[in-house]
């Protein structure tokens, strides 16, 4: 049970940040993902 939270939470988070990423698609989605994923904020 435990291992499946903790791969729920992290799922969620990534999403989080996946979904921020499309968001800034427009804003050049190439910049950011040369930047590194989760180096967003």
């Amino acid at each position: 049970m435990e291992r499946n939270l903790k791969e729920v939470r992290f799922i969620k988070k990534w999403h989080e940040y996946y979904e921020m990423a499309q968001f800034k698609n427009r804003n050049g989605f190439l910049k950011i993902k040369k930047k590194g994923f989760f180096n967003l904020g």
